[in-house]
């Protein structure tokens, strides 16, 4: 088995004035770190009339952190500004987010100051099965998870005073769970399996 290490740092600006009670201006930049797992080669051997043809298979894992500036836009004081995110996963394949992170932080903000703060890292695993011999593309696979985006709300008491979404379009998505106010949710816990009853003699 060979591990290759990759270290990836992707910025994205995202910029929203939108749904905004305060002039805050909110960016992210999201950092990845990859480490990459070659679980089995590919080859074609061959026994007899059989060629029996092997996949490559590979198993990635991503660090994903995000770093989240806001800057007060305005020229009074902005105290006590309590920051919710949070980070969504989504399966390849499927267009559903799950809620992977939630997180808060509580900021004071002078007159035309930028606060910095980073997320806690999510890790996101996911796995290629590929053929690379004979015709059996139909059978390749690409299973697990990836980073979808982030969500970030900024609350003054519980009035929420500013929202961003990266990308974009995270929003449409983040309606179609269903949840009324994805800030202020908190996931079912999951369920402890059963215990067995052990018969009496």
């Amino acid at each position: 088995m060979k591990q290759i290490l990759i270290a990836l740092t992707l910025a994205v600006a995202t910029a929203t004035f939108a749904q905004q009670k305060l002039p805050l201006r909110i960016t992210v930049e999201t950092k990845t770190e990859s480490s990459q797992n070659v679980l089995q080669r590919p080859k074609a051997t061959q026994s007899g009339n059989v060629i029996t043809h092997t996949p490559r298979v590979t198993q990635t894992t991503q660090l994903v952190t995000v770093i989240v500036k806001i800057m007060n836009m305005g020229m009074t004081e902005a105290k006590g500004l309590d920051v919710r995110y949070v980070v969504f996963g989504q399966e390849r394949g499927s267009d559903r987010l799950q809620l992977m992170k939630q997180g808060q932080q509580t900021l004071d903000f002078k007159s035309l100051q930028t606060q910095t703060f980073q997320t806690e890292p999510v890790e996101f695993q996911k796995s290629d099965t590929k053929f690379v011999t004979g015709h059996f593309s139909e059978h390749n696979q690409r299973l697990g998870m990836e980073f979808r985006g982030i969500a970030i709300g900024v609350y003054s008491g519980t009035n929420q005073v500013a929202v961003a979404y990266d990308p974009q379009s995270l929003d449409q998505s983040i309606r179609r769970l269903n949840i009324p106010d994805i800030f202020n949710y908190t996931p079912p816990a999951p369920e402890r399996p059963r215990k067995k009853k052990q018969a009496r003699e």
